[in-house]
């Protein structure tokens, strides 16, 4: 698939049909970000519309786009997590070669900033499934909310000092201001 001059510098796409909604460009669009591409990449394509197009499909649900759009992004972090386990793979390959040169230890680092930033990636789009943070959720019988209830019950003997407490505040005598 041939680029687009707008990755060359100049700044210009062409406009035309390639803005126009098609199952055919949507299809190839959500296929593509399963299998891991961003929509800028995705978008640079010639024959396919610019990313705002496509987020504007999204916003509008053009034609149902955004429920698919959504499972797509689900099935391209799945991507992704099998990305972090094939870097983690390559980085013990990468530290055992070339000892002394100071290249293996670049090359690990390169590769712990790409596990870094995947992580990072997959934690803030799907937090409730990637995130490292831990939930605790607390509910009441049944999973309804939690009751408080308290009685206070007053007995003869919390009465007996209760007016004992009281006989000894009125014999306290009164400062005239």
């Amino acid at each position: 698939m041939s680029k687009n001059s707008k990755g060359k510098g100049n700044g210009s796409r062409p406009r035309g049909n390639q803005t126009v909604y098609t199952e055919e460009k949507a299809e190839e669009i959500l296929e593509r970000i399963a299998g891991g591409e961003s929509v800028r990449s995705i978008c640079l394509d010639d024959h396919l519309p610019s990313a705002p197009t496509v987020f504007g499909w999204v916003k509008d649900d053009r034609e149902g786009f955004a429920d698919r759009y959504a499972r797509a992004r689900e099935i391209q972090c799945d991507v992704m997590f099998d990305q972090l386990q094939e870097l983690s793979r390559k980085a013990l390959q990468v530290a055992s070669g070339a000892p002394g040169t100071g290249e293996a230890g670049a090359r690990v680092q390169a590769i712990k900033l790409e596990i870094d930033a995947l992580k990072w990636i997959l934690a803030k789009r799907f937090p409730e499934r990637w995130a490292d943070r831990v939930k605790n959720e607390v509910t009441g019988k049944d999973g309804g909310p939690i009751k408080q209830e308290s009685e206070f019950k007053v007995t003869a003997e919390d009465e007996a000092m209760i007016a004992r407490i009281r006989e000894k505040r009125d014999k306290i005598p009164l400062r005239d201001k």
